[in-house]
């Protein structure tokens, strides 16, 4: 399990949203200090108009003459700079609405236009070629009016300058505050995440030694502790686990026959290749009451302790009722009532088992769902399988089983297997397969028997390649000689 790119971490997604929220604040606080600027210059601009008016009107009391008042004006109009006061303009109305004085130095009809309009409708502002103005308009007791506008062109131009600079300010503190808080994320959050992730992945490889140094805020180092806990836990549990799965394989290694044991006339070996899992397979060899030998091979469903314990009851079981039993179907009639009154519904095996006489060959078997056995020439020329002829054990209670009956000839093997052997996979996903066996046994007919266990087995390994099975592979092969004693 890899770390996540940096641009995909937790740190980096909380550093951008918090810094993101920050950027919009300080937006929102941009935007509104502008709208509040303007809102106070064009006050200004207003009030400063009124006060003009005010100055106009007094002038205008003491000026009778028309002629006078207008020179006035152009005098008034011709002291203010262009570029400093741009659109300002004055007209004089008398109580009729008509215009009977104005800054001729700044005569425009169609801005007098919009003046008038606009001091009429009562508005402080109108638009006029794209320049926004201010109008003020003032009535003196005898009905004449005034009305000034001004430009605030260059107010908006100081308000925009100072925006700009404002916003200039703004983004230079929004990226000061992302580097601080990228710097303290990555230190505080990101760091110690990564530290705990990497002792996560160490665990999930199985190093439940891996402990996680506490380091950064207390929530951190709260989470540190909690997980050198949990992993100090499941390390107990773990061993526990080692323990009990050390149990299980010595109880597997008893499930296996004896070295010791010999069958007159005949030659005998077995392989067992345990998986890393504790599995369910065992065999058994031994002398029945009427000298016949029982061979029983089985391969119990699943993996673990449990397997291993069912194993065993039908191992006991077998041997109880093996000793005294007619015929294999009979035996496995009684196994398959023991093995389903102490097993759960999804629990059952398989099985194959023999009695074989030494002194005929003759071989009475049954096959429980198991694979088929094998009965093979001296030279590999002549194969035959013994395929099933009975239900799963533990599947149903009063199953049926039926015996049949063959003869081994001097030379020829009987060959017994688990499916750990068949179903191994390569990288491909094919399974080694009956077929792939069977070719294997013609190969080696002429070898010893446990030379041939020996090289099914490293077969199946180079098909898979894998040393260790993914299942238990469990092998006997039966050999009557050529010269047989009689029983």
């Amino acid at each position: 399990m890899a770390l996540p790119r940096w641009h995909r971490t937790l740190a980096l997604r909380l550093a951008i949203f918090l810094n993101t929220a920050i950027a919009v604040v300080l937006a929102s606080f941009w935007g509104v200090d502008y709208a509040r600027e303007r809102a106070i210059h064009v006050q200004d601009a207003v009030r400063r108009l009124a006060e003009e008016a005010k100055v106009i009107r007094v002038t205008q009391m003491a000026l009778a003459d028309i002629s006078a008042f207008q020179a006035y004006l152009d005098q008034f109009c011709h002291q203010m700079d262009l570029h400093s006061s741009p659109g300002h303009h004055i007209i004089l109305l008398d109580r009729s609405g008509k215009i009977v004085a104005r800054a001729h130095i700044r005569d425009e009809a169609a801005l007098e236009a919009e003046m008038l309009e606009a001091a009429s409708n009562g508005l402080k502002r109108f638009e006029y070629r794209g320049d926004e103005f201010v109008v003020v308009g003032m009535q003196s007791p005898e009905k004449d009016t005034i009305v000034i506008t001004q430009s605030m062109a260059p107010v908006y131009a100081i308000i925009r300058a100072q925006a700009l600079s404002r916003a200039t300010s703004f983004a230079v503190l929004s990226v000061t505050i992302f580097l601080v808080t990228t710097a303290l994320i990555w230190r505080w959050v990101r760091r110690p995440i990564r530290v705990l992730v990497g002792c996560t992945d160490s665990v999930r490889r199985g190093l439940l030694t891996t402990r996680a140094e506490p380091d950064g805020p207390p929530e951190i180092r709260f989470l540190a502790d909690g997980f050198n806990a949990m992993i100090a836990t499941l390390d107990r549990h773990e061993r526990a686990r080692e323990q009990e799965l050390e149990r299980a394989r010595h109880i597997q290694r008893g499930l296996l026959p004896s070295d010791a044991i010999a069958i007159p006339g005949t030659r005998i070996a077995f392989q067992y290749r345990p998986a890393e899992k504790i599995g369910g397979d065992f065999l058994d060899v031994f002398q029945c009451e009427d000298s016949r030998w029982l061979i029983a091979i089985a391969d119990v469903c699943g993996h673990g302790i449990a397997a291993a314990l069912l194993a065993t009851l039908m191992k006991t079981s077998m041997r109880h009722h093996g000793r005294v039993a007619h015929g294999p179907d009979d035996i496995l009639s009684a196994v398959n009532s023991d093995l389903y009154a102490l097993s759960l519904p999804a629990d059952f095996a398989t099985c194959f088992i023999a009695l074989y006489d030494a002194g005929t060959g003759q071989v009475t078997y049954a096959n429980a769902g198991h694979p088929p056995g094998i009965v093979f020439s001296s030279d590999g020329s002549e194969i035959a399988r013994l395929e099933s002829t009975a239900p799963l054990l533990g599947v149903f209670p009063e199953a049926t089983f039926q015996s049949r009956r063959i003869s081994l000839r001097p030379g020829e093997r009987l060959l017994l297997y688990t499916d750990g052997l068949i179903e191994g996979l390569d990288a491909s996903g094919r399974q080694y397969g009956d077929q792939r066996l069977v070719s294997c046994i013609s190969g080696l007919a002429s070898i010893d028997p446990t030379d041939q266990l020996v090289q099914l087995i490293q077969d199946a390994r180079r098909f898979t390649g894998k040393d260790a099975a993914d299942d238990d592979v469990t092998l006997f092969m039966l050999q009557r000689e050529e010269s047989t004693p009689l029983a």
